[in-house]
């Protein structure tokens, strides 16, 4: 005969079970932010190009105005390292510039950095594994391939690989360890391709292609998403937006803005994705819309900035709250809110 199963101690029945399920974790709380501020950064108002920067407090607030940059640029590069915003390169008076300029953000002031070895309107700028990088752009002569990544410590510009096509008023996106680069202008037509680059192999590889060729167009990255936003295709001024998947590889078609808008900037604020002024063909924008990527629908209008601005750049400074309060861990994706 079997021995007998002990009885469970009186009290204890099923304690183990209701203990195991009170201790499951659930979804972890969602985050609170001190700020989450946008920065618009130079552009062109319809009848000059302007070295003011405004600043948008996403989490409910309106458009206010900060440090002026010490150099007037449209089709500027730019985007966050550190404490500080980096603004690369455009065009000045009448040339394609190389200087750089930062704001400390703490400071509150703008200096300016060792200049690029290359002049570059156009370009685009993008942090990767806290590297700075400036890819392709105009130097008033020839629409450039190449690629420079800055030494915060050294404060020296080094040639990284160049880009497979020759790309000005393109847009970046980084996901991982990969610098994606869209659409533009090759000299001759607006391009629909995609490459990207690897930070550790340091090669280039060729991606799906948009559905519809963009120059002068916008991108966010929300995940493993690429947005791209509006832009422009000869005579067309677009207000298409369409998504990449870097997991699967496939662009989908989504919801498109409430405006056609070439020459404007976007930026990823948690699930949402703002976009910033441009020109719609008739008139320089100050408008913004945003769109909520996890409730879906149409883009809603927001806050209007201060000024008109097109070819404009953006950037996300962001700061996450402690749980007593206590200002925390500065969340700032390590990357440019794109430029245009």
């Amino acid at each position: 005969m079997p021995p007998k199963r002990a009885k469970s101690p009186p009290g204890k029945k099923g304690k183990d079970k209701k203990d195991a399920k009170a201790k499951s974790p659930g979804p972890p709380p969602p985050i609170e932010w001190d700020f989450r501020n946008i920065y618009a950064i130079g552009g062109w108002d319809g009848s000059e190009w302007t070295q003011s920067v405004e600043m948008l407090d996403s989490q409910g607030g309106s458009w206010t105005e900060t440090a002026s940059m010490n150099t007037r640029r449209y089709g500027c590069a730019a985007c966050l390292l550190g404490d500080h915003i980096y603004a690369l390169g455009g065009w000045g008076r009448n040339t394609a510039l190389q200087r750089v300029e930062r704001y400390d953000l703490n400071k509150k002031v703008w200096q300016f950095v060792p200049s690029m070895d290359s002049k570059r309107e156009g370009c685009v700028a993008a942090v990767c594994e806290n590297n700075m990088y400036v890819i392709g752009g105009f130097d008033g002569l020839d629409t450039l391939q190449s690629m420079e990544r800055y030494d915060v410590k050294l404060g020296v510009w080094f040639a990284e690989p160049s880009m497979l096509s020759k790309r000005h008023c393109c847009s970046v996106a980084v996901v991982g360890k990969h610098i994606y680069v869209f659409g533009g202008w090759d000299g001759v037509r607006s391009l629909d391709s995609m490459e990207r680059f690897d930070v550790e192999t340091k090669q280039w590889q060729t991606m799906p292609s948009m559905t519809y060729a963009r120059n002068w167009c916008a991108a966010a990255v929300i995940g493993n998403h690429i947005y791209a936003v509006g832009g422009r295709d000869g005579p067309l001024v677009l207000q298409s937006v369409e998504r990449f998947d870097t997991t699967t590889g496939v662009w989908t078609n989504m919801q498109p803005l409430k405006s056609k808008r070439s020459g404007c900037a976007a930026i990823a604020v948690g699930k949402n994705v703002y976009a910033i002024g441009g020109w719609n063909w008739t008139s320089w924008l100050y408008t913004v819309e945003k769109l909520d990527t996890e409730r879906g629908g149409e883009w809603d209008n927001v806050s209007s900035m201060i000024h008109k601005r097109g070819l404009l750049t953006v950037v996300l400074h962001q700061q996450e709250k402690t749980a007593k309060g206590k200002k925390g861990k500065d969340k700032s994706p390590p990357k440019k809110g794109k430029k245009k």
